[in-house]
């Protein structure tokens, strides 16, 4: 969970929750619990995990990212029960696109105004998804969109443009897994 509010104030949202891996891979997780930032946005729990590794029995770089944002509430108008974003890799061969996987990555009790949704993430959709919703007197939210590099997959799950009496914006379940693999692990010597 991370923005920047413009109007009526600039201030930036930090980063909630954070993790990142070295390059040698390892494990890294972040936990906070009852987010407040002002009136504006508010989250009952936010914790992330990352993790990567050489596997021996598949010879591949493994990785896994994922996010969780539990009781979201976004000026009172975009709310959601649980937002997850899970992306996880394997890098076989230096020269080689990794595969990547979405699978697990949803919106649980999406509410956007009145209105209840039911989102999941098309992972058959090809290029990268995302679906733009607009609404009046609050702004855009847009729901899974997936940034494709060469060895990349970045995922957002919930993004919001605020354009009202408060502007800004920010995003709330981010997975990523990027780089080039570490050559494997050398044997340790005897």
């Amino acid at each position: 969970m991370a923005g920047r509010i413009t109007s009526p104030f600039d201030e930036l949202i930090e980063s909630q929750a954070p993790s990142v891996l070295g390059p040698h891979g390892g494990y890294s997780s972040g936990r906070i619990d009852n987010f407040r930032y002002r009136e504006i946005l508010t989250f009952r729990s936010a914790r992330t995990q990352v993790s990567g590794a050489w596997s021996e029995q598949t010879q591949s770089w493994d990785t896994l990212a994922v996010s969780v944002v539990e009781g979201l509430n976004i000026l009172d108008t975009v709310t959601a029960e649980r937002v997850v974003a899970r992306v996880a890799s394997r890098q076989i061969g230096r020269d080689e696109r990794p595969l990547v996987t979405l699978e697990g990555s949803r919106i649980d009790g999406l509410r956007i105004g009145n209105r209840t949704l039911d989102f999941t993430l098309d992972l058959d959709k090809h290029g990268e998804p995302g679906y733009e919703i607009e609404i009046p007197q609050f702004g855009t939210v847009i729901l899974g969109q997936v940034l494709i590099g060469e060895r990349s997959r970045d995922l957002s799950m919930l993004q919001f443009h605020l354009g009202c009496a408060v502007n800004g914006n920010g995003s709330a379940g981010n997975g990523s897994t990027s780089g080039t693999p570490m050559p494997p692990p050398s044997p340790i010597p005897k």
